[in-house]
């Protein structure tokens, strides 16, 4: 009796996908941040980071985030259209506004206890959607993760003395399916976790217990 397997093909379609696709971003780059010495190795594995941390207690009420910057390496920027530069730096401009709001004012404006955040944008994975499309239809995931890699410093905008600096990769997940789907969704997905983490990293050097609440 011939026995048959009709999901074959499907699971070797999806195997091939697997060992093929993947984030090729392995580290990030502490390039665009002066005193790039002072980061020190952090988890998750391969991230670098610095938190001002001394007797002295420091408390800022406002926070300033200056226009994201997009310094990807150059044979990704070249396949980056002018909308997808755009977009990539409107939505990490967008996470952090939203996750240091929880615990800042916004200020341009000089004032004193006022924190200037920059982010720079350093590399980007785009992922592959027609490539991703036959991943979710073969084993139910994108198989050809995007990812994204940041840099991050906050300063005090009277002294310029830096109070917390991130450089931080994160590879696209296979549970982002809809993600998976655009060119630059799993890079933007991963924007989220790094502005989380680096909140924590402003908690921890500014000493959150001596804040003032927002006005």
């Amino acid at each position: 009796m011939k026995t048959t397997f009709p999901f074959l093909p499907a699971v070797l379609i999806g195997l091939v996908l697997l060992a093929t696709g993947c984030s090729t971003i392995q580290s990030p780059s502490t390039a665009p941040l002066a005193q790039a010495d002072q980061l020190r190795p952090v988890e998750p594995r391969g991230t670098l980071a610095y938190r001002r941390h001394e007797n002295r207690r420091l408390v800022y009420r406002a926070v300033d985030i200056a226009p994201v910057e997009i310094t990807a390496d150059a044979a990704v920027a070249a396949r980056l259209t002018p909308e997808e530069v755009a977009t990539l730096a409107t939505a990490l401009h967008a996470e952090l506004s939203e996750v240091l709001g929880r615990s800042f004012r916004f200020a341009a404006a000089p004032a004193s206890n006022r924190l200037v955040v920059r982010a720079v944008v350093t590399a980007v994975d785009v992922s592959n959607p027609a490539v991703n499309t036959l991943g979710v239809l073969a084993v139910g995931v994108p198989v050809d993760a995007g990812g994204i890699a940041v840099a991050l410093d906050a300063r005090d905008a009277q002294t310029g003395e830096r109070i917390a600096a991130r450089a931080q990769s994160r590879a696209g997940r296979p549970y982002q399916i809809l993600s998976g789907l655009r060119r630059t969704g799993q890079a933007r997905a991963g924007f989220r976790a790094i502005a989380e983490a680096f909140a924590l990293d402003l908690e921890t050097a500014v000493d959150p217990a001596v804040q003032p609440p927002k006005s």
